[in-house]
């Protein structure tokens, strides 16, 4: 499979420590399996801020592939949000790419933000909250165009 949008490295969350650390050592940045298959896994506990109860909004994916592991990815509104505050150029072209492939909902991203994640974010709000409202506009921009 060919996916339209590569990446280097399949991001982490903290939910369970010892678990996580087997997997981190054993498919991390430059361990034999991560080099043999070309992606590694990286923890972004601390890094990034996830909205209030995602957790609850997790998508499965492989279902009964495996018999001892179960993944999950996180809703794409959620993913969205946890981009917006570093406001990379990665991000924002992750963004447009879920905007047209999911497509994203911009009055449920707005409503996501108020409820699910601005309350949660430590540090002035003013930034978060001109980067989403110019990225709701990137949005609706790169939704009305064929």
């Amino acid at each position: 499979m060919v996916l339209a949008r590569s990446t280097r490295d399949i991001d982490v969350l903290d939910v369970a420590p010892a678990p996580l650390q087997i997997l981190i050592e054993a498919g991390g940045k430059g361990c034999p399996i991560a080099l043999k298959h070309g992606v590694y896994l990286d923890v972004v506990t601390g890094i990034v801020e996830v909205p209030w109860n995602y957790d609850e909004r997790f998508v499965p994916f492989f279902e009964g592939q495996f018999q001892n592991l179960r993944l999950y990815a996180m809703d794409p509104y959620d993913i969205v949000l946890t981009k917006i505050k570093r406001s990379t150029d990665r991000g924002f072209g992750d963004m447009l790419y879920l905007a047209k492939s999911v497509p994203l909902a911009p009055d449920i991203l707005r409503d996501r933000y108020e409820k699910k994640w601005e309350p949660y974010i430590t540090g002035d709000k003013r930034e978060p909250r001109f980067i989403l409202h110019s990225w709701i506009e990137a949005i609706r921009e790169s939704q009305s165009q064929p």
